[in-house]
């Protein structure tokens, strides 16, 4: 029979051990409650006064959400999410004690994004999937980043975007993951993203309906991503190879060089130039050692994407092949010719 003092043991070890899980498993079952359901938490420096009945509040808008996509080997296709966060800075306590004594936003000036992404897989040897992600704020397109391998990295960007007429605060965010087939899974995600804004409010300010549901910049006019792809075309055997090292062009529709730039390989078909152009068309001039090419191209989405092939004869891998063939072809026939001579000799 268990003696009295083991049984006191047994049941001082059991309530510290519920103590110690409860301690590690409470703050993971609360964390979704927290923040009010908004997902974002807000940290701010001092009010300063700028005019009699205005003033200026810097905030830092830290979301809760990470965006994350995980691609499976077995579906051909590359997995793609995009996802918009958003957040009312009249939520924010440093915002929301000026609004209850009668001040309204009057516009907000994004000054820096900064947050951390992850490329991972569960391979052993290669880590050659495709991963990437674009980040965009207030519909602006900040930057964009493709790589193959396991990578982590934290990113911070300074803005100059302008003021824009609102009191919502948004960033965007597309992420890729491309697993091959040597790797069973593939995953990007972005996370820990944090917004640096200033908030102007004056007094008696009313807020338009405009403001309230995205506003209006005071910046330059609407800009986008313009993404050329260029590939050499070997048009004998069907396959493309990626032109990394094409000098991609644009020109606006007076003929002015707007952007230069060097492709660089983005996979093994295609290499990449990115350009940050305002909406409108332009034509793009693509040179190669192998020949040049061009095309006319309309930008009236983000982002705009355009594919230029460089049309070639053979590749080195089609001309490997056929000398290869001959080269059997050859040692077929002398093996047949020697197998005749002997047996002539062996009569």
């Amino acid at each position: 029979m268990v003696s009295k003092r083991v049984q006191d043991l047994a049941a001082i070890a059991i309530i510290i051990g519920t103590l110690i899980l409860t301690a590690i498993l409470l703050p993971r079952l609360i964390s979704p409650f927290q923040g009010g359901g908004i997902g974002y938490t807000g940290a701010t420096g001092s009010a300063r006064q700028v005019d009699e009945d205005e003033i200026e509040i810097e905030v830092e808008i830290s979301f809760t959400q990470s965006v994350q996509v995980t691609d499976d080997r077995i579906t051909p296709a590359k997995s793609e999410l995009t996802e918009e966060l958003t957040a009312d800075v009249k939520d924010l306590d440093a915002v929301r004690q000026y609004v209850s004594q009668g001040y309204g936003v009057k516009w907000i000036k994004p000054l820096e994004i900064g947050f951390h992404y992850e490329f991972g897989d569960n391979g052993w040897t290669a880590h050659d999937n495709g991963h990437e992600w674009r980040i965009w704020v207030m519909e602006r397109y900040v930057d964009g980043y493709y790589k193959a391998g396991v990578e982590a990295d934290n990113r911070e960007y300074p803005l100059s975007l302008g003021e824009f007429s609102t009191n919502k605060a948004s960033v965007k965010i597309y992420v890729m993951a491309k697993a091959e087939w040597h790797t069973a899974k593939a995953w990007t995600i972005v996370r820990d993203i944090v917004l640096r804004i200033l908030v102007r409010l004056q007094l008696g300010y009313q807020e338009s309906s405009e403001g309230e549901s995205g506003g209006s910049s005071s910046g330059n006019s609407q800009a986008a991503i313009l993404r050329v792809f260029v590939s050499y075309y070997y048009y004998q055997a069907g396959a493309r190879q990626a032109a990394d090292g094409a000098i991609v062009r644009l020109y606006d529709t007076s003929g002015k060089l707007v952007a230069e730039k060097i492709a660089t390989k983005y996979d093994d078909e295609r290499a990449l130039a990115e350009f940050n152009v305002p909406y409108g068309e332009y034509e793009v001039l693509v040179e190669t050692d192998l020949g040049s090419t061009s095309t006319t191209v309309m930008v009236d989405e983000d982002p705009e994407e355009v594919q230029l092939d460089i049309p070639c004869g053979l590749s080195w891998i089609v001309v490997a092949g056929v000398a290869g063939a001959a080269g059997l072809a050859l040692l077929a026939l002398l093996a047949v010719k020697l197998a005749a001579k002997k047996e002539v000799w062996e009569r």
